[in-house]
């Protein structure tokens, strides 16, 4: 891990330790698998072990969140799992997540505006990387969660 990465962490964990919102507050909102999808046996279903417990992947399709390692992880299904570099709580209802893309050597900012415990949608702030459904008309359900 480069001293980069290791200070973002670090910087990650007392933002998370020392903000309003707590670790265990985000985690709770975010962990777990969502899709704009509908999970269905033919959409290419998949059980996935995470730290939080088990989880249902939609093959190509899934946003994954765990919080449970050291520095959390965020896979996007069919690109990967990228490390979450920081983390803040706009205001109740946002949540920006930065991720940095190995592939493309760059961060990543989504902003998760969460509708309900489990429907959010994604605003992509970056604009290297268009990967996934983003805006106010691609809801994302929580399909698995701890």
């Amino acid at each position: 891990m480069n001293l980069k990465l290791r200070v973002s962490s670090a910087l990650l964990l007392a933002f998370l330790l020392t903000s309003s919102c707590s670790a265990d507050d985000i985690s709770q909102r975010l962990n777990g698998t969502w899709s704009n999808r509908e999970v269905l046996p033919s959409t290419g279903v998949k059980t996935v072990e995470f730290t939080w417990g088990e989880g249902v992947r939609i093959i190509n399709h899934s946003l994954e969140f765990d919080f449970g390692y050291e520095v959390p992880k965020f896979t996007i299904g069919g690109m990967g799992t990228f490390e979450i570099v920081d983390v803040e709580n706009i205001d109740s209802d946002s949540i920006s997540i930065v991720f940095f893309f190995a592939r493309g050597n760059f961060n990543v900012e989504y902003v998760l505006h969460i509708i309900a415990e489990d429907m959010l949608w994604v605003e992509n702030k970056s604009t290297e990387l268009q990967a996934i459904r983003y805006g106010e008309k691609n809801v994302y359900f929580r399909n698995s969660k701890p």
